[in-house]
């Protein structure tokens, strides 16, 4: 009987296995094509959807031309291929590893799920709230495609990694590109132009992004603007070189703070680093003067390696006559003299940095261990003699010593006079001088703590 179950179990697992092969094998390539009926998926039996070749397991699917009225929904490491931007379909959600290529979205835009890597080549999207839309971490690869008329073209939200070459962005609703902080990658030869909005506007905090050899005409707002957010106040590492930035109607580099606070001391310059652009015929000029970028910086974000070489002759040679020496010696000591006063700044930032760390980790981390041997006393030990009286006096030292360090960092920040230098360390300061604060708020606490046997001797002694 056993022997009879054990033939029966062994036919039944043939027949599922059998049965269910199609289910739990990938296929490779397949084909569509629209209206196609009773196909099994190869070139000459073509499936009629790409949902029938996304039920059937296909890793690769090639698409004939014709209108696919589909939302496809590409699973993981899926490659979908269109003969041409003819092959249309309505809407896509793109999911880790997976490929579109040789295709038009239009109508519902492509979103790019959680984390997920993405590649877009040679793709049209057109019709959408939003063209090409990121959440999470993940790279994003879009390649030689077409990003028109949509409400926005693109939308990168924190976390991505993009390199986007080689694209048209052209006749948005609102931004051409729209990046928040925290993005990396390249944006590279692409035309962005006649966007509602700016051409690219990015969030610049946590952001280590490359903006080169794009042409960014014609938008209504500016070509690129770079925007401080006091949630992401993070400094940025931009680099923008070899872009052309012409006719838009605000400038060619703003610089905007659109939540409201304030920046640090050279937050701009400290994110921004410029090669040269062809900066002219923007509405309100060639860069904000919220930036407050350095002639220098102005000059190498706006001038070829030539021309600055050409500025630097001329000037030498103006040299020459002894009222532009005068002016150019008043100019180099007002330079020399900043240069200077850094320099000593600079020298008094060090020794401030090693004061604040032996502040933040030698006496604080002394006085926690005085306050908590106070607070390992029971409360009989406390409520008859008090607090221990050796941790006392090693704390008062000890917030002696924290209180002439913290006056010391004081008097040296007075000091300071280049702001970038002095920015960071006044705010370690206060932060200190709080901790200092309520550390004397417990040892006078403490001190003053009720305690019965000294009492009972102050009282008869």
């Amino acid at each position: 009987m056993k022997n009879n179950f054990s033939e029966k179990f062994k036919w039944l697992a043939l027949v599922v296995v059998f049965l269910g092969w199609p289910f739990f094998v990938s296929a490779g390539s397949c084909w569509v094509d629209k209206g196609a009926k009773h196909g099994d998926g190869n070139k000459k039996s073509p499936y009629g959807t790409i949902a029938e070749a996304l039920d059937h397991h296909c890793r690769e699917i090639k698409v004939k031309d014709g209108q696919y009225l589909e939302k496809v929904i590409l699973p993981k490491n899926v490659k979908l291929k269109g003969e041409s931007h003819k092959t249309v379909i309505k809407e896509l959600v793109m999911k880790n590893g997976s490929e579109v290529e040789n295709l038009a979205v239009k109508g519902g835009g492509v979103e790019i799920a959680k984390d997920a890597k993405a590649d877009l080549l040679n793709v049209e999207i057109s019709g959408a709230h939003i063209g090409i839309k990121t959440s999470g971490r993940g790279k994003l690869t879009v390649r030689d495609s077409e990003i028109n008329d949509n409400g926005k073209g693109f939308y990168l939200q924190y976390g991505k990694d993009v390199d986007i070459r080689g694209n048209e962005v052209i006749n948005n609703e609102e931004e051409g590109i729209d990046i928040r902080a925290n993005v990396d990658g390249v944006i590279e030869n692409n035309h962005i132009s006649n966007n509602k909005e700016g051409g690219i506007e990015v969030i610049v905090g946590k952001s280590d992004l490359t903006i080169r050899n794009n042409i960014i005409k014609n938008n209504k707002a500016s070509g690129i603007a770079i925007q401080f957010y006091k949630s992401t106040k993070d400094l940025g590492a931009l680099r923008i070189a070899g872009n052309v930035l012409s006719g838009n109607g605000n400038y060619g580099i703003d610089c905007k703070i659109p939540s409201g606070g304030k920046p640090s001391a050279g937050y701009w310059s400290q994110s921004v680093v410029f090669g040269y652009n062809k900066i002219e015929g923007n509405g309100k000029g060639v860069l904000s003067k919220t930036c407050s970028f350095s002639k220098e910086e102005f000059l190498r974000a706006t001038k070829t390696e030539e021309e600055l070489k050409k500025m630097a002759t001329e000037k030498e040679e103006e040299k020459n006559t002894e009222e532009e020496k005068q002016q150019t010696d008043e100019i180099d000591l007002a330079e020399q003299q900043r240069l200077q006063q850094r320099e000593k700044d600079w020298e008094i930032k060090i020794d401030l940095e090693d004061k604040l760390e032996t502040v933040a980790e030698t006496l604080r981390k002394k006085e926690k261990e005085e306050f908590e041997q106070i607070k390992k006393q029971s409360f009989w030990q406390m409520f008859f003699w008090g607090p221990n009286k050796e941790s006392l006096k090693n704390l008062e030292e000890e917030l002696a010593e924290h209180r002439q360090n913290l006056e010391y960092i004081q008097k040296k920040l007075a000091e300071m006079k280049t702001e970038d230098l002095k920015g960071v360390l006044q705010s370690r300061w206060e932060e200190e001088q709080k901790i200092y604060e309520n550390s004397l708020k417990l040892f006078r606490f403490y001190k003053r703590k009720f305690a019965l046997i000294p009492w009972f001797k102050k009282l008869f002694g």
